[in-house]
């Protein structure tokens, strides 16, 4: 059975060893860098490492920036490196245990904070939701087309596969929670690495995070309802209709109120000290220093 991912050993200029996750395998010719995830400290980096075919000698070379090397090291070794308990992350080709979260859900406290709270918290509506008829009728029906429907007292959150809240991945759910979480994760400021993956623009705080991707999402449901195909607009109506909430509004329908990204952002501090105490330990020395 082919990798699900592979467990690499870096050595990043001006940073030290990193012992990284890549998932689906590390990039080949044509593409200069590799997506991968921080075992340690559960952040995205991007590493300027490739792999090149040499006819020649009939065998992948690897390739790397200046400065930067690499090679493949076993599991068991990277979690014995950077101190995670043997057997914590899924097997390399165990498909029923491909929890493609497991890195993030015990380092990155972003994610963890973002998953602590949404558990606590099953009123938020979060990630993929179509708030048009939320941002331009009044009262909108549960099934929008059907006057005879129930009316709604709340946002209906929707998934790709058009399902409603999801459990955790990997037990029985999609991993709606684990995609939002890690999708705030990168909109964050102060990654260790300036390697590190960023958003064109990122953020100071985790509420913030939550906050401009609400904004963005609000945005999009306005431009929706401007598309130029009347079918894909609400109930084929005029591309016109004015909306009828306000940003603040919908914010508060979806539960993020500030007492919640209050709380967001104490169990995003509270997680990030205390992984910073346990994982110092194992940051390369002058990583580990600035800590204190």
């Amino acid at each position: 059975m082919a990798h699900l991912y592979s467990t690499l050993h870096v050595t990043e200029p001006g940073y030290g060893d990193r012992y990284v996750r890549v998932h689906a395998g590390y990039h080949h010719q044509g593409i200069s860098q590799t997506e991968a995830v921080d075992l340690l400290t559960g952040e995205g980096v991007l590493l300027p490492i490739s792999t090149t075919w040499d006819s020649d000698r009939n065998c992948e070379v690897r390739n790397s920036a200046p400065g930067w090397a690499w090679h493949v090291i076993p599991l068991t070794e990277a979690e014995k490196r950077v101190g995670l308990p043997s057997g914590s992350l899924p097997p390399h080709t165990d498909a029923n245990r491909a929890d493609l979260w497991a890195d993030e859900r015990m380092r990155c406290p972003a994610f963890i904070a973002l998953l602590t709270l949404l558990t606590e918290h099953p009123e938020i509506v979060f990630y993929e939701v179509d708030w048009r008829h939320w941002v331009h009728v009044k009262q909108p029906h549960e099934y929008p087309h059907n006057q005879a429907s129930p009316l709604l007292s709340a946002p209906k959150q929707t998934s790709c596969g058009g399902g409603g809240r999801h459990v955790p991945y990997p037990l029985g759910g999609s991993g709606d929670m684990e995609r939002y979480a890690s999708q705030m994760r990168s909109l964050l400021s102060g990654a260790s690495s300036p390697a590190a993956i960023k958003a064109d623009v990122v953020h100071e705080t985790l509420s913030d995070a939550v906050l401009a991707d609400l904004a963005d999402d609000y945005a999009r449901n306005l431009e929706w309802q401007r598309n130029e195909i009347p079918m894909r607009r609400l109930n084929n109506g005029p591309a016109d209709v004015p909306p009828v909430r306000s940003l603040t509004d919908i914010r508060s329908l979806v539960g993020w109120t500030d007492q919640v990204l209050a709380e967001l952002d104490e169990l995003h501090e509270q997680a990030r000290e205390r992984l910073e105490i346990e994982t110092a330990p194992f940051r390369p020395q002058g990583v580990a220093l600035s800590l204190f």
